[in-house]
């Protein structure tokens, strides 16, 4: 996927609006405060706002064009769009819902069936419901599956995870992770709730002041030191993903490594591990850098489960505390304190062991070796 806003200017009243960025990770996300421009890019993207000046391309179709007098109506870019409000028809079932979206597909390739989304989507329960009936992450699931039954190009998420509780928002981030795995439909994600979004997506757009102040994958620490006053180490997670080797009897725990065939990199377990888990079933993970200790040396004897071996790549300090950035074949950053930085002498280019709970590990998605079919 490639989409790219070029000197986009838009201007509502006296708030001026200006987007110059290109998006080509296959799930993005979209962060900033309440009125800094989410939801006006957005709209510009839609085709719902037309602005003064730019650009904007989607692949090789171009949406908007000042220069070119190219303006593609809103009907025709093929962007879904499940706003936060969700929208569902009261007086119809489930089903007729989902089935709305269908008239306006007559005549288009169906990528996408009716029985993959429902399957996809774990909704088959709930065809002969009315909205009223259903939680908010169920709607939520509805709203989405008759968006994708629209066979979008692209999915964008408006507030995804609002008015949902920490399970209905992992079912959510799980589901959004499936329909890019299996369908190929790059999502955008709109939002204010960073800790999500990062769980969901390893590229993030930060918007402030109707301006985009930094975009790029946010592992890396540094892309971000231009919004300091959004987005500082503390929000920032872990999120990587391993294959899954095999289940140690004696330990009762997973153990994931990060090619297939080798030897464990990370143990643990998880409710959301079915018995009987394939071999090489891949599995998003999630850890806090408060939850990674360091130390210079293996210990021998310790209730730590995993102890990763790595080199020191980076070292970001702040007011209290110090941010180790550590490659492992997977990178992981450590939060400790500056006392502890310098009793260990961490430089970079140092090996140092990288010391992890299994508790401490969450599981927010398994990609399945089952074809959705």
């Amino acid at each position: 996927m490639k989409l790219q806003f070029e000197h986009i200017t838009h201007q509502l009243g006296d708030t001026k609006f200006h987007y110059n960025v290109e998006i080509t990770s296959s799930i993005t996300g979209v962060f900033g405060p309440s009125g800094s421009g989410k939801t006006t890019l957005m709209n510009i993207l839609c085709g719902i706002e037309k602005p003064q000046a730019g650009r904007l391309t989607f692949n090789d179709t171009v949406f908007w064009d000042i220069e070119r007098k190219i303006a593609v109506p809103a009907n025709k870019r093929k962007i879904g769009v499940v706003f936060q409000e969700h929208y569902l028809f009261p007086h119809k079932t489930v089903k007729a819902n989902l089935c709305y979206s269908r008239p306006y597909t007559r005549g288009k390739q169906e990528m996408i069936s009716f029985d993959q989304v429902v399957e996809l989507l774990e909704i088959r329960p709930l065809l002969g419901k009315k909205p009223a009936q259903l939680s908010g992450g169920e709607r939520q699931r509805v709203a989405i599956g008759r968006t994708l039954l629209s066979q979008p190009d692209l999915l964008l998420m408006d507030e995804p995870f609002s008015n949902l509780d920490r399970n209905k928002r992992k079912q959510i981030i799980s589901s959004l992770l499936k329909i890019n795995n299996q369908f190929g439909v790059p999502l955008l994600i709109i939002s204010h709730d960073l800790e999500d979004i990062l769980k969901l997506t390893r590229s993030l757009l930060i918007i402030n002041n109707g301006e985009v102040l930094a975009s790029g994958e946010h592992p890396n620490l540094g892309d971000f030191e231009s919004a300091p006053s959004l987005v500082n180490p503390r929000r920032f997670l872990n999120i990587f993903e391993l294959y899954h080797l095999e289940f140690s009897e004696e330990e009762e725990l997973h153990e994931f490594s990060l090619t297939r065939g080798t030897e464990p990199l990370l143990k643990t377990s998880s409710k959301w591990f079915k018995k009987g888990m394939k071999k090489d079933n891949k599995v998003r993970f999630c850890i806090y850098p408060e939850n990674i200790a360091l130390n210079n040396q293996r210990i021998k004897y310790t209730s730590v489960q995993n102890q990763v071996k790595g080199r020191v790549k980076h070292i970001r300090h702040t007011d209290k505390s110090c941010f180790v950035t550590v490659d492992c074949g997977i990178e992981l950053v450590a939060e400790i304190t500056r006392v502890s930085l310098k009793k260990l002498d961490i430089q970079a280019g140092a090996t140092i062991y990288c010391m992890i709970k299994a508790r401490a590990i969450e599981v927010l998605h398994i990609y399945s070796t089952k074809q959705v079919s």
